[in-house]
């Protein structure tokens, strides 16, 4: 199958995993967002599009735009491979000399004028520069296009490009039959992620602090639980650096004297920052506390709680146990990490987690 060089700098991927039906009465339209993280403009973009229809789609009459900008007329899908009556087709699209009008959100218009179709993937790969400020960035960025269809027990293999200490990014779609799992597993950095399969399901690893340098064997295995079934995956984009995503991770965690705040220490171990972390106090599913705050090398967090520890104490037989969680975005994924925090009874500015 196809593979793509996306070249240097980062790659961002943003997916649509819903199957959709376009007749020639009923159009199709969704929105994807373009990713800004990483900061400065785009520098490159693709659209990915998989369909399945009854016949060859080929020349059929297929319109698709992008943010009211016509990029298709002709169906011309760059891959299609029939498996019994079913056509499956990939479509490639280089949105490179409009990338001026992707902004924040991009719209994607489908319209079918001769041909039922089941749309079942949208992707769109936005490609952003490295950022100086982190110092020499070394990256690659590959996408390798399908359809790569597995029964159960097949497998394929992909090759990567692996940065010690760096980021490891995969991204796609997979769309199982019926009830299916698939393994995705990488051999030099001894990763290994299984996914449930009901329905279309948006395939995604990032891995931090890789420990390997030199080629990476990415393997997807395919298996079925209950009966004979057939794993889809349209796409796989691949990408990698020798710099490390932001990753904040929670220090010490203090209760104000007052009992009305909670201190949050915080630290960025990657290399780069995100627009705003998120940090949130939840006791027994609820949320009791939030705050927000412009992110940097390390800091303290003031979490202001509608609930004084006192007031949890006095529903609780036991020490309250306060899970503190702070969440950033970064490249189109949303991370998170973790800490609990159990305030000591005799003194309310004690750590103890």
């Amino acid at each position: 199958m196809a593979e793509i060089d996306l070249g240097p700098g980062f790659g961002s991927i943003s997916n649509h995993d819903v199957e959709e039906r376009v007749t020639v009465s009923k159009p199709f339209s969704t929105t994807l967002e373009v990713e800004r993280e990483v900061g400065g403009d785009i520098v490159g973009a693709i659209l990915l599009v998989s369909m399945k229809t009854s016949r060859s789609i080929y020349n059929s009459r297929l319109k698709i735009a992008v943010n009211g900008f016509s990029i298709s007329r002709i169906a011309r899908p760059v891959n299609e491979l029939q498996i019994q009556n079913t056509f499956h087709s990939i479509f490639v699209y280089d949105l490179t000399p409009i990338k001026s009008r992707l902004q924040d959100r991009v719209e994607i218009d489908i319209e079918s004028r001769d041909l039922d179709i089941l749309i079942d993937g949208i992707s769109l790969i936005t490609m952003y520069p490295p950022n100086t400020d982190a110092g020499h960035v070394e990256s690659q960025n590959k996408v390798y296009i399908g359809p790569y269809i597995l029964r159960g027990g097949e497998r394929i293999y992909l090759n990567a490009r692996s940065f010690n200490g760096g980021d490891l990014t995969i991204g796609g779609i997979v769309i199982p039959n019926k009830r299916a799992d698939i393994k995705l597993s990488l051999s030099m950095n001894k990763t290994v992620r299984r996914l449930s399969l009901n329905s279309p399901t948006e395939l995604s690893l990032r891995l931090y602090g890789t420990i390997a340098d030199g080629r990476e064997e990415v393997e997807l295995e395919s298996s079925c639980p209950e009966s004979e079934c057939m794993i889809k995956i349209p796409w796989v984009f691949i990408g990698a650096s020798n710099k490390k995503s932001p990753e904040y991770v929670i220090g010490d965690i203090e209760l104000s004297q007052e009992g009305r705040e909670l201190l949050v220490e915080f630290e960025n171990k990657g290399d780069f920052e995100a627009k705003e972390l998120n940090i949130v106090a939840i006791w027994r599913g609820t949320v009791i506390g939030r705050a927000v705050e412009k992110p940097s090398r390390r800091g303290v967090v003031r979490v202001p709680l509608s609930m004084r520890i006192q007031d949890i104490e006095k529903r609780s037989p036991e020490s309250p146990s306060i899970v503190v969680r702070i969440i950033w975005r970064w490249m189109g994924v949303v991370e998170g990490r973790e800490k609990i925090f159990k305030p000591s009874p005799r003194d309310p500015g004690t750590i103890s987690t």
